[in-house]
């Protein structure tokens, strides 16, 4: 019922409005002459409790109004702080479960990093730091090539040396 009667409002309300703007009479609208007045009431009371929230016509509120309407502006603050504060650990929720991803991905780049070494030969010793491998790497292209009179031991080694450099390259920009 309470529907049915704020359809009717809305429907009134919006043939009032047109009719207003136009300057035209409600002849038309057939409605008994009660239901009318307390439409054009409501309607004005609605009009008067819009300007009363957008803070256009205060100073005819008394002291009740005023408490009324700071009560309606303090639920709607905290609503709005609460919508933030989800916002806010919703991303921030977002973001640990990012940051974990990555560092299970650093991980996994580790221990690819490790076998592709230990598979070489040149698995790092305990407690030397990534930092060292890339000096292990960059000394092992200036290697002599020339000392090993062995052609083919001469290709092999320089074709391990380029790829493990090439691939520890890759490593540290990713880094």
């Amino acid at each position: 019922m309470i529907l049915f009667q704020e359809s009717n409002f809305i429907k009134f309300y919006k043939i009032a409005c047109v009719c207003i703007n136009r300057g035209n009479i409600l002849l038309s609208f057939q409605l008994d002459g009660g239901e009318y007045a307390m439409l054009i009431k409501e309607i004005a009371q609605k009009n008067r409790e819009l300007r009363h929230m957008r803070g256009e016509d205060l100073q005819g509120l008394d002291l009740e109004e005023l408490h009324t309407l700071e009560k309606l502006i303090e639920g709607s603050l905290r609503r709005l702080v609460e919508e933030k504060e989800d916002k806010i650990i919703k991303e921030i929720n977002a973001l640990k479960t990012k940051g974990g991803q990555l560092e299970k991905d650093n991980q996994r780049l580790k221990q690819q990093e490790m076998s592709l070494l230990a598979g070489q030969g040149h698995l790092l010793e305990p407690g030397q730091s990534s930092d060292s491998l890339g000096t292990n790497i960059s000394s092992m292209g200036s290697v002599d090539l020339h000392q090993d009179h062995d052609n083919s031991c001469a290709f092999l080694t320089l074709g391990l040396a380029c790829y493990t450099h090439f691939h520890a390259n890759m490593f540290f920009q990713r880094s």
